[in-house]
């Protein structure tokens, strides 16, 4: 069974190079947002398996993205990406729900996926 992905980062470079190396290395179907406001609106319209989150964007914060995503459907797995690594990212990441916390740039593109096929795996 494929699972779908969201990519949510205000960054275009690092959505085109997850979109790229999940979709050639894994059979999971990648939808790609710059916006976070588009992101949550397509939430609730799809029915995502995992979201790979940034927490530094502008306008909305992925901390309160991932609180609006785990109210609204708390079986969603959300992975929270961050250059800018905090103690209370971490922290409120953990308490709002998210399933992992990988900083950037990550260690390998690999480290990521194995990552994602584990929380996947779990369901």
């Amino acid at each position: 069974m494929d699972k779908h992905i969201a990519i949510v980062d205000d960054e275009p470079e690092v959505l085109t190079t997850l979109k790229r190396f999940l979709e050639k290395n894994s059979n999971y179907y990648i939808d790609i947002y710059s916006r976070p406001e588009d992101a949550l609106e397509s939430i609730n319209m799809r029915n995502y398996d995992l979201i790979l989150l940034d927490i530094m964007m502008p306008k909305i914060n992925g901390l309160d993205v991932l609180k609006q995503i785990k109210e609204k459907n708390e079986n969603i797995k959300v992975i929270m990406m961050t250059a800018y690594s905090t103690l209370n990212n971490t922290l409120r990441s953990d308490t709002l729900g998210a399933d992992a916390y990988l900083e950037k740039p990550f260690p390998s593109l690999l480290t990521l996926k194995n990552t994602i096929d584990e929380l996947l795996k779990a369901e």
